[in-house]
């Protein structure tokens, strides 16, 4: 029965850290995303060394504007507050920290985008359903980045779009494959290699 399909699911739920953020954090890290848009830097299309890039960069704005404005931050605090903007701006956003769960081998995006959560399979629980959704906006920064780290185009007239990026590898499948929207699946690698 229905019913009982649900008491056999398992769920996988995850808070990020920056959702326990104040107000005036919050504010403050909006201010330093727009100066970070304004004055980009030139990224590597490495993802590891893009991040470091990023994460520098941001740390640099952070400590400008506590020095301007006389803020009361420790540098744990503002490396911190950097360590999320990054997550958001070179890296995957909330995906980072999925990818982050050793125990978390793939990873599913189904279209349309934000009517179903994100699926992912745990190597201790399987299937699990989790209680993240994508907005569009959301899966469009993602396809844009894989995009520009592959290297490669992703449009209707080349609806697949395979790749690798750190320690994973990458599947997106848009219209006219998926006439609902773009769909994505992460696979994790194993962090030790299969041998005889």
């Amino acid at each position: 029965s229905a019913a009982s399909d649900v008491y056999k699911r398992q769920f996988y739920f995850i808070v990020p850290p920056e959702y326990h953020l104040s107000q005036n954090h919050v504010e403050l890290l909006e201010k330093i995303r727009m100066k970070l848009l304004k004055d980009p830097p030139d990224l590597s299309t490495d993802v590891s060394l893009a991040k470091q890039q990023v994460q520098v960069r941001i740390e640099d704005l952070l400590a400008e504007e506590i020095v301007e404005k006389k803020l009361q931050l420790t540098q744990e605090e503002a490396k911190l507050l950097a360590s999320y903007l990054t997550r958001f701006t070179a890296g995957l956003g909330v995906m980072d920290l999925l990818l982050a769960d050793s125990k978390i081998q793939d990873i599913y995006v189904d279209a349309p985008c934000g009517e179903s959560p994100i699926h992912i399979y745990h190597q201790d629980f399987e299937e699990c359903e989790t209680n993240i959704y994508l907005t569009e906006d959301d899966l469009e920064a993602l396809v844009s980045k894989f995009r520009f780290i592959s290297g490669r185009p992703f449009s209707e007239a080349n609806p697949v779009l395979d790749m690798e990026i750190s320690g994973a590898r990458v599947a997106l499948v848009g219209p006219s494959l998926s006439p609902q929207g773009v769909a994505l699946a992460i696979r994790s690698h194993k962090p030790t290699p299969w041998t005889l």
